[in-house]
């Protein structure tokens, strides 16, 4: 389990037996400041815990989403643009305005973790939007994979999301076109 230092005093550690803890190894200090109950702690669990407002996004929601294979180098998350950016190697933060933030923000299970996550036709508009940045073989294969699962997009959702972006004329023809 994972705790923040404050979690910790609120169920009763003082800092003292904090320190002993730490100092027993019945209590584990991680990457993120936080605290753990076990020595190896799940990456996802600590980025859930540490920035509880994030999404994930990209080649992480891709690859969670089991759209494609490859599994992404970093972590990619999503914040609101008046949020602090995440200064870490291993997370990519990418800064939304208050229209697009949230929009498609679904939860589900990744290794135990309950993670906040864009929705399968989200990523597939925001595919689409940056395909000019994506290697081509990777736009291939989840275009390929969404094809797959054409059934199971609510094409309403994508409508939606599409509309709230600016270029949603170019974002639905070119969905039609490659996926449906």
């Amino acid at each position: 389990m994972v705790y923040t230092y404050t979690e910790l005093l609120k169920i009763g550690y003082s800092k003292y037996e904090i320190k002993q803890a730490l100092k027993n190894n019945y209590l584990f200090k991680t990457k993120f400041n936080l605290y753990s109950t076990e020595k190896q702690v799940n990456t996802l669990e600590l980025i859930t815990k540490r920035y509880p407002r994030a999404i994930f996004n990209s080649y992480s929601a891709l690859f969670y989403h089991h759209l494609t294979d490859t599994i992404p180098e970093s972590y990619f998350v999503s914040l609101l643009n008046n949020e602090r950016k995440i200064f870490d190697k291993d997370i990519i933060t990418k800064l939304e305005d208050d229209k697009l933030y949230g929009i498609g923000l679904t939860k589900t299970k990744v290794n135990n973790v309950d993670i906040r996550i864009y929705d399968k036709e989200r990523i597939l508009i925001d595919i689409i939007k940056n395909k000019k940045n994506m290697p081509f073989d990777q736009y291939k294969e989840v275009i390929n994979n969404y094809r797959k699962i054409v059934n199971e997009l609510d094409f309403n959702k994508i409508e939606k999301y599409a509309a709230i972006n600016k270029k949603n004329k170019n974002i639905l023809s070119t969905i039609l076109m490659e996926v449906k």
